[in-house]
């Protein structure tokens, strides 16, 4: 990737990128492999690319494939590719990963999660407070971390309101 504001003579300078990975806070071999993968995928992926070929959708599916082969050589890779992300708007509970094709499961009010709780199938109303638990599935096996909200409902929740400024 050679910055935009770089003059030609400047740019003929740039050769490639580098990542680094300083372990001084490292202790397992294991860590490190977590911290690198799949970092070392995207950086390839930017690096490699030209930017016009570059297309996020087909990275993410890329990028799974590349999971199965680090799982088959026993690599310990960083999954927070699969973590849900939990948003509250209006009254309802939105779900998404990274992964848009990725089951997502959630329980309410503390209930186990696993991989046949309710699947998201979209939007949903919460008319209390709760705890929702979420994860990303395939089929059986549990993808990135559990996730767990807890939501705390009022009769102002999601109503409108007015500030007034007094100057």
């Amino acid at each position: 990737p050679i910055p935009t504001e770089l003059t030609p003579a400047e740019a003929k300078h740039i050769l490639g990128g580098q990542a680094n990975l300083w372990t001084e806070y490292i202790s397992t071999s294991d860590k490190a492999e977590y911290m690198a993968y799949p970092r070392a995928c995207a950086l390839a992926e930017v690096l490699w690319t030209k930017p016009e070929r570059k297309d996020w959708p087909d990275f993410a599916q890329r990028l799974k494939t590349h999971f199965r082969r680090l799982e088959v050589q026993g690599v310990h890779f960083a999954q927070a590719f699969y973590d849900v992300n939990c948003r509250y708007y209006d009254g309802k509970v939105y779900l998404s990963t990274a992964d848009s094709t990725t089951a997502i499961r959630y329980t309410i009010n503390g209930t186990e999660l696993g991989p046949n709780s309710t699947l998201y199938r979209g939007p949903f109303a919460l008319t209390m407070s709760c705890t929702v638990k979420t994860r990303a599935f395939d089929h059986a096996k549990p993808l990135g971390r559990m996730r767990t909200v807890q939501y705390l409902l009022h009769k102002a929740s999601g109503k409108s309101y007015t500030c007034l400024l007094y100057t």
